[in-house]
């Protein structure tokens, strides 16, 4: 099959109607390489592009240079590269620290319950929870903008600054 080596062997798999174990072994026993491994050494790499590997995800940095994403796998994993993880910036820089027991203070004052501060909405609902049980001790600014609405108050009223 001429597009061995080429594709990945779940494409093979694919165009060919075959699960990609079939496709693997065509390949093996061909003496091609995985498409991972050619794209490790592929000729095109710059010092400039090699910069990128390890800086945002893989896929994304595919996209950026337009080469297939497993090209990016290879050559990040043959230079010993680590994966960009997108927890990969200060944990918490964008959250705000928030206050439970003036959260739970406050809807007790009001006599609203888990559902009826969050609208009915499963999600919020099971938020506030975690707040409250001090699970959860800064939210973003759109959750403590909701919470500010259904509670309402400001957001120093609750937040813990």
């Amino acid at each position: 099959m001429p597009l061995l080596g080429k594709v990945t062997d779940l494409e093979i798999a694919r165009r060919a109607g075959v699960c990609h174990q079939t496709a693997h072994k065509w390949r093996r026993d061909a003496g091609i390489e995985a498409l991972a491994n050619v794209g490790a050494k592929l000729k095109h790499w710059t010092p400039e592009k090699e910069k990128l590997l390890g800086t945002m995800p893989d896929r994304k940095l595919a996209k950026v240079i337009g080469i297939p994403t497993s090209t990016i796998y290879a050559r990040r994993k043959a230079l010993g590269i680590p994966p960009c993880k997108m927890r990969d910036r200060p944990r918490g820089a964008h959250l705000i620290p928030i206050d439970s027991p003036k959260i739970r203070a406050r809807r007790l004052k009001l006599g609203l319950t888990f559902e009826a501060a969050g609208d009915g909405n499963k999600t919020r609902i099971s938020q506030l929870a975690k707040i409250e049980k001090g699970l959860v001790t800064a939210v973003t600014e759109k959750t403590l903008q909701w919470l500010c609405e259904a509670l309402k108050c400001k957001a120093k009223e609750i937040s813990a600054l």
